[in-house]
């Protein structure tokens, strides 16, 4: 009976052992399965938020390209609309030169018929003279020549006068003509020239650490670019003051990183200005030969190209005055062609009129 107890001990014991064993794996299988699932509920969400992120960049390259593709468009048709007028102009131009070959054709034949008429005239005098007069020949020649003279030099201070006013009505339409061409192509809306440039920053917080501990930062970047810069209450946003546009820019340009990096302070902005201003040079080199490139006046002295470039951050009476010179450039060799007058020293002078106005807060006098 002893051993009987001990063996039904011992196998209700391994029994017991054995499905604690069960219990605890299955615990532990139930574990791993809740930690897969968490797992894989997680994964899921990264590869979704993954997704929608790629999304969003690819929706925003399809606008931008969208909007470069509209802004692309947009200039065709101003160039289409542009050289339609060009043709249009031509035709005017083509009807007017050849009425103007008519006039001189019919004054040609109205001249001849004039000639004619005098030489007529001449042989009727003469043979008058010779059978009335009992002249010689020679006293009759001079006699005919004399009144001959006297009529041609009326005739011709008649013609004369009638010419001078035909030339002086004829110069005054051309005139007011080709001054109405040029003033409808730069006809534009006067506005007031802008000395400042809004910077728009993510927070007010940032208005802070610009002006800096005691105002540091701020000072370092106004003596390191010699702009004013204005933090007022506007929210989210400051100005850059200056009379120089090249200084606005590179202004610009180092607080745009500056806000972007996040990083402020003296060294970080004298180092950020330098690059600034180097990129600045860089632009104003390649839009100065752009602007000769453009207008079609080469050879110019780098000095020239140089100050054509800074022109590019100008702006007088609503216009960029890179884009006005390149313009009026292109008026002039116009103008210069229905002259008659040198083109390409109208487009050079085109080009150049403005040139004074790229350092005219640099020195004393108008920028002519």
């Amino acid at each position: 009976m002893l051993g009987l107890l001990v063996g039904l001990l011992a196998l209700f014991t391994g029994v017991y052992l054995a499905q604690r064993k069960l219990r605890r794996a299955r615990t532990t299988a139930a574990e791993h399965v809740s930690e897969a699932r968490q797992e894989a509920e997680t994964r899921k969400k990264e590869i979704l938020v993954a997704a929608q992120e790629q999304a969003l960049t690819q929706q925003e390259e399809t606008d931008r390209r969208d909007k470069e593709l509209d802004d692309r468009e947009g200039t065709l048709d101003e160039r289409t609309r542009k050289l339609e007028r060009s043709v249009s102009e031509l035709d005017r131009d083509r009807k007017r030169l050849q009425q103007k070959h008519a006039t001189v054709d019919q004054q040609l034949a109205q001249t001849r018929e004039t000639l004619d008429t005098a030489e007529a005239e001449r042989q009727q005098a003469k043979e008058l003279l010779e059978k009335n007069a009992g002249m010689d020949a020679a006293q009759a020649r001079a006699e005919l020549i004399a009144q001959i003279e006297i009529a041609a030099n009326r005739d011709a201070e008649k013609l004369a006068h009638k010419i001078e006013d035909e030339a002086r009505e004829k110069a005054e339409r051309e005139a007011v003509h080709l001054m109405v061409q040029a003033t409808e192509r730069v006809n534009i809306e006067d506005v007031v020239e802008s000395t400042v440039t809004f910077i728009e920053l993510p927070s007010d917080e940032m208005k802070g650490r610009i002006i800096g501990r005691e105002g540091r930062n701020i000072r370092s970047l106004e003596m390191a670019t010699g702009i004013d810069l204005i933090v007022d209450d506007t929210p989210r946003s400051i100005l850059i003051s200056s009379f120089d546009p090249v200084r606005r820019e590179v202004a610009r340009r180092a607080l745009k990183q500056l806000v972007l990096d996040g990083r402020i302070h003296p060294a970080r902005i004298e180092k950020l200005i330098a690059d600034s201003s180097k990129d600045v040079d860089r632009i104003i080199k390649e839009e100065g030969e752009r602007a000769a490139y453009d207008a079609g006046v080469p050879g110019l002295h780098p000095e020239i190209l140089r100050l054509l470039g800074r022109l590019k951050f100008r702006t007088s009476y609503g216009q960029n005055q890179h884009a006005h010179s390149i313009e009026t450039a292109h008026i002039a060799g116009i103008l210069a062609a229905e002259l008659g007058a040198d083109i390409a020293i109208a487009k050079a002078g085109g080009l150049l009129h403005d040139l004074g106005k790229a350092i005219d807060h640099e020195v004393e006098g108008t920028h002519a």
